[in-house]
């Protein structure tokens, strides 16, 4: 029997353990952004010995929040269950943390820019151009605590080959070097949905009505994005190199 602890859009407790009757099979659920006052509620929750799972639909949130949930599922070695949605901070973090991971029939999942890809790529090109140091450094924290999380694993060359699929990389150079805002960084697509094969790489099974094709990738995504969201289906094999700047139109 499993019990559904859900927590509100905005991270609200809305159930309890205090008092309840436990098993190996006692569900977490959490509907919503993730943000550290979301974890907060959410991490003794999963400390319990008797909670097995967590139940996640998540669009995604706080990278430092997520991190600190997934080391929980981590450590715990818990089962994700991606109940409607998995993206950005919940992918590349919470799923890739689980023991394993059952994607719902219907259900999303997608990658996008990683701090610590952000980060590796910023260190790499600082030499050549001082304009990255900012960069290099807003990311550092957050890439520190990544390497941490999935050190000794193949995730964190997951995470970076799922930054360089999203294709070139362009900065905007109104304020890159400054520490407190080191400027936006843009992409030729803001999201990468893995395919079958990138899936199983990663141990998961997807679900029997996953796209096989970009055609059926376009319409899967559909009811979870806008219409005209640029998305690569698939890692694609190919290295794009950082410019400084150039113009791309989302």
């Amino acid at each position: 029997m499993e019990l559904l602890v859900a927590l509100s859009l905005f991270g609200g407790l809305a159930g309890s353990l205090a008092g309840q009757s436990l098993n190996p099979e006692t569900i977490v659920r959490y509907d919503g952004p993730i943000t550290k006052a979301g974890a907060k509620r959410l991490l003794p929750l999963l400390s319990q010995p008797q909670v097995g799972a967590l139940k996640i639909r998540s669009f995604g949130g706080n990278e430092e929040a997520a991190i600190a949930v997934a080391a929980v599922v981590k450590s715990r070695q818990l089962r994700v269950i991606v109940n409607g949605a998995c993206l950005s901070a919940c992918a590349q973090y919470i799923l890739l943390s689980a023991k394993s991971v059952q994607v719902s029939p219907g259900s999303i999942v997608g990658f996008h820019m990683s701090s610590y890809a952000l980060h590796q790529m910023a260190t790499r090109f600082r030499e050549r151009d001082p304009i990255y140091g900012g960069l290099a450094e807003k990311t550092g924290n957050v890439s520190g605590l990544t390497k941490r999380l999935f050190l000794g694993s193949n995730k964190l060359s997951f995470l970076e080959k799922t930054f360089w699929s999203l294709g070139p990389i362009c900065l905007d150079l109104g304020s890159i070097g400054n520490i407190e805002s080191p400027g936006r960084v843009k992409f030729a697509t803001a999201l990468m949905l893995p395919d079958a094969p990138t899936l199983r790489g990663l141990g998961i099974d997807p679900p029997p009505d996953w796209p096989r094709t970009v055609v059926e990738a376009r319409s899967y995504i559909r009811p979870w994005l806008q219409a005209d969201v640029p998305f690569t289906f698939g890692l694609v094999d190919k290295v794009h190199r950082a410019v400084p700047a150039c113009s791309i139109q989302h």
